[in-house]
């Protein structure tokens, strides 16, 4: 299987479950919904560009971070945060997103505005 690379946007600040803190879900949702709209776009995009491959029972993810700056963050946290682009990005593909196994977490020094590249079918 080959892999489709997806380049995402940095996820949004208010998007860490470290953020969300005792803050009614209203307060999020927006942003939520606008992440996941622009994933699914931008999955379509890659896959109009590069094509759809075929995927096994499980498919494999390899996440790559590349962040704003140069503060260390916790790979559970960029996950979480994550969520909506997964799921925007699983709907694009028109697969269950409890398929993505296994998901690798990389992080690379970047610079603004940041990006979340997302390589799926290879690990």
């Amino acid at each position: 299987m080959s892999a489709l690379t997806i380049s995402l946007p940095w996820p949004d600040p208010a998007l860490s479950p470290n953020r969300k803190n005792g803050k009614h879900w209203t307060a999020v949702h927006d942003i939520k919904t606008r992440a996941k709209t622009d994933a699914h776009y931008l999955t379509m995009a890659a896959m109009a560009e590069q094509g759809l491959p075929e995927f096994a029972p499980q498919i494999p993810l390899t996440l790559t971070f590349h962040t704003p700056d140069r503060r260390a963050r916790d790979a559970d946290n960029l996950l979480a945060a994550s969520k909506p682009l997964l799921d925007g990005m699983a709907g694009a593909l028109g697969v269950d997103d409890s398929r993505f196994e296994p998901i690798v977490i990389r992080r690379v020094a970047g610079k603004r505005p940041g990006a979340l590249v997302v390589e799926v079918g290879h690990v």
